[in-house]
């Protein structure tokens, strides 16, 4: 462990975590029950989407989070939300590398990726409503973000620095910045995208996780690979709320724009399944509170839906015991 380690885990430990209460189990109907859902996104109208890259499908679920419609279209494979407007939806298709523009169920445009790239590179990409971004990470070459416009041009390019590991992660726009989060590693790298400033790097203050001494061990020449430490993040507001991997239970952190950690959220009654595997996160207002949406694809496919609740005594929610892996 490094300073900075001791450093995270004491401001995490001196937060009294807030809870998670389960609201709902969303799955679809009977005849179309989810099998993998992997994006979540909510809509400016309060609609959920959720992609199940299995289905090769997408959900559509109302404010109150009732079943509305599944969503398909000819040759679409494992989608991937990258971006919503009104009832536009922005898909990519890491398989056959392309973008797909949806207007009310029917496909309207396809954008392929602008350059050739490794096979076994990863990709991850996000949309605003004038620009698609992609960020593509390969093994043994250096990675890099390229914007491109709804027309197919690409008109900029920024280039990463560090392996695969260290920028293998999701792409989240909040306002006129572009973070890059590291799945791997409690870091980011923050692009903005109206100045020429080039990208910052952003520590996250306070990630402490039981695997961390695993990260260290790789870091060191030891073990096959980093263990995963955060699955997704997702912004509200000035939040960044970040999915924190525990082996069985649900835990999330809230960090300001600085990446300092302001908060946790750990579930209200937690139940150990060490095959626990949340994939992404949405957050939204709902009535007087925060509600935070997770897809799960283990013990069951499924989508959660909980709301933050402070507790009036700041009791602090133990998880059940575990053992770490």
């Amino acid at each position: 462990m490094t300073p900075a380690d001791s450093l995270s885990r004491s401001r995490a430990a001196a937060i009294t975590p807030d809870t998670l209460v389960l609201e709902a189990t969303l799955r679809g109907p009977d005849s179309a029950a989810m099998a993998y859902p992997r994006t979540l996104m909510f809509s400016d109208a309060g609609n959920l989407y959720v992609s199940d890259v299995e289905r090769s499908s997408i959900f559509r679920f109302s404010d109150e989070m009732d079943w509305e419609e599944e969503i398909t279209w000819p040759g679409v494979d494992t989608p991937y939300i990258a971006g919503l407007r009104g009832d536009t939806i922005v898909t990519f298709n890491p398989v056959g590398r392309t973008f797909d523009v949806i207007i009310n169920g029917q496909r309207e445009i396809t954008i392929p990726a602008p350059y050739s790239m490794p096979e076994d590179a990863l990709q991850y990409a996000t949309a605003s409503a004038s620009a698609l971004f992609l960020k593509v990470v390969p093994k043994d070459k250096p990675a890099y973000i390229v914007r491109m416009r709804y027309n197919g041009d690409a008109d900029r390019q920024w280039m990463l620095k560090g392996s695969q590991w260290r920028n293998a992660g999701m792409l989240r726009l909040r306002g006129d910045s572009l973070l890059s989060l590291s799945a791997f590693y409690p870091i980011a790298d923050v692009t903005s995208l109206s100045e020429n400033t080039g990208i910052n790097h952003l520590s996250l203050a306070g990630f402490d996780s039981p695997m961390l001494h695993r990260t260290r061990a790789f870091d060191a020449g030891r073990g096959r690979g980093a263990p995963l430490l955060m699955s997704s993040a997702t912004w509200h507001g000035q939040t960044l709320y970040v999915l924190n991997m525990r082996p069985g239970w649900l835990r999330v952190d809230m960090y300001d724009s600085d990446g300092i950690l302001r908060g946790i959220l750990v579930d209200g009654h937690p139940v150990l399944h060490k095959a626990f595997y949340p994939m992404d996160i949405a957050v939204r207002a709902h009535g007087a509170g925060i509600q935070v949406v997770v897809a799960v694809i283990d013990p069951n496919p499924e989508v959660r839906v909980y709301a933050q609740e402070p507790a009036p005594d700041r009791a602090v929610v133990q998880p059940p015991n575990q053992d770490q892996h």
